[in-house]
């Protein structure tokens, strides 16, 4: 009887060590991959033609809550005022995460 309880709790004790490694590995994969994230760069890019400001955002979106928001700092430090006011062959800095 005595060994039968050492079994069980042997191997709960097995599970629990299974299930805490397993946690750990995926919260450092997700740790890793958020920490990527929060890396910012910035690229210059060359309008193209029929180029609008959404389809560029839509390209580079990744990190930002919203095409609004990318837009709105693509313009902040390009000193755009109007989303038309982009024209092919116009060089703008964009920001993108890596």
């Amino acid at each position: 009887m005595f060994k039968n309880i050492l079994k069980v709790a042997a191997a709960i004790a097995l599970l629990l060590i299974l299930i805490i490694a397993t946690s750990v590995i995926i919260s450092n994969k997700a740790s890793a991959r958020e920490s990527e994230a929060l890396t910012k760069y910035y690229t210059s890019y060359t309008i193209g033609y029929n180029d609008t400001l959404w389809d560029i955002a839509n390209e580079h979106l990744l990190g930002y809550e919203s095409t609004k928001a990318y837009i709105k700092e693509v313009k902040y430090i390009n000193n755009i005022d109007d989303v038309n006011d982009i024209h092919s062959g116009d060089t703008i800095l964009i920001p993108y995460y890596n």
